[in-house]
């Protein structure tokens, strides 16, 4: 809360985020008894590159809230890298892995200006994969959908990718380096 209303500007820089992250999943860490292990690496991203404050969070929460689930080890990492038009920043976690019919749904309402749909990687709780009813209000990756087309425009996007047989899911971060 302190680092949201210490500073009034609407960007930090990539190591001040990462630094953030690092608390954040410490909270986590203990919440999970040290199951959950956090790694990050700037790849050839310099440190100082300045990004939208609170970009990275709500994706890393998703990572644990919805990757977490029945592994009892699992490891949430954040890289970044760039090439001569793009900075691309990706959360990846080896935790529970998302159907490909889930991330075409949440793509759905991602694109979808006019809705407020349930964008979270959880079904939604009128699923049957979800009849617990355990789902999300999906507000996080959606309000980060459209801060990011907000801020960076149309250069600025958000790619889901799971990969069930390797359990492994990532959602990129892409902002343009120059808007």
């Amino acid at each position: 809360m302190r680092y949201n209303i210490s500073d009034a500007s609407a960007t930090s820089t990539l190591a001040d985020e990462i630094e953030i992250l690092e608390k954040f999943i410490g909270l986590f860490k203990f919440k999970y008894k040290n199951t959950l292990k956090f790694k990050s690496s700037f790849g050839n991203v310099p440190p100082d590159t300045p990004i939208m404050k609170f970009l990275l969070q709500p994706i890393v929460e998703n990572a644990i809230k919805y990757g977490k689930k029945g592994k009892t080890v699992m490891t949430v990492s954040v890289c970044s890298s760039m090439n001569d038009d793009d900075i691309f920043i990706k959360i990846e976690n080896d935790g529970e892995p998302i159907k490909k019919e889930r991330i075409e749904e949440v793509y759905s309402v991602l694109k979808d200006s006019d809705s407020a749909g349930d964008a979270s990687i959880e079904p939604p709780k009128n699923s049957p994969k979800n009849a617990a009813g355990g789902g999300s209000s999906g507000v996080g990756l959606k309000n980060v959908y459209d801060r990011i087309k907000l801020y960076y425009g149309d250069k600025g996007d958000l790619i889901i990718d799971s990969k069930e047989e390797q359990r492994l899911t990532s959602v990129t971060v892409v902002i343009p380096k120059r808007f």
